[in-house]
């Protein structure tokens, strides 16, 4: 039998497993080019061991990334379970100069209205995982 250990394919429903590529996608950083590039041309034919700490920082990193989204998903509860909710109506509040789009612009504003100031990486961020 052979060695699957690194055999990274899907031979399930989405739900039981990712592939090589989904799980760069939650790994590698997407808005430093120069990381991303040294990422990428590292030596992945080879490992001979993987670190304790590694291992260790991998599964906090991947607890913070479960957690993020547990709390996003509560959050979206709480949005949609109240009387007055309406995606149009949240949109609309977001795209104040009535663009048909939310802007990065209309963005910072709608932050700044409600006392939450972000940089630009943060916008980043932000857009990206929104175009997930």
């Amino acid at each position: 039998m052979s060695d699957n250990r690194f055999n990274f394919q899907t031979t399930q429903t989405v739900w039981d497993s990712i592939t090589l590529e989904e799980f760069e996608k939650m790994i590698v950083p997407r808005d430093n080019e120069n990381l991303k590039a040294s990422l990428y041309q590292r030596d992945t034919n080879y490992i001979p061991y993987f670190p304790k700490a590694l291992e260790q920082e991998l599964s906090l990193f991947i607890h913070t990334e479960n957690a993020f989204h547990e709390s996003m998903y509560a959050k979206r509860l709480i949005l949609q379970s109240r009387h007055d909710f309406s995606t149009y109506a949240c949109f609309a509040v977001i795209d104040d100069w009535k663009e048909g789009h939310v802007s990065r612009q209309n963005m910072l504003r709608f932050m700044m209205r409600n006392g939450y100031a972000m940089s630009e990486p943060e916008l980043a961020a932000l857009f990206r995982r929104l175009a997930e």
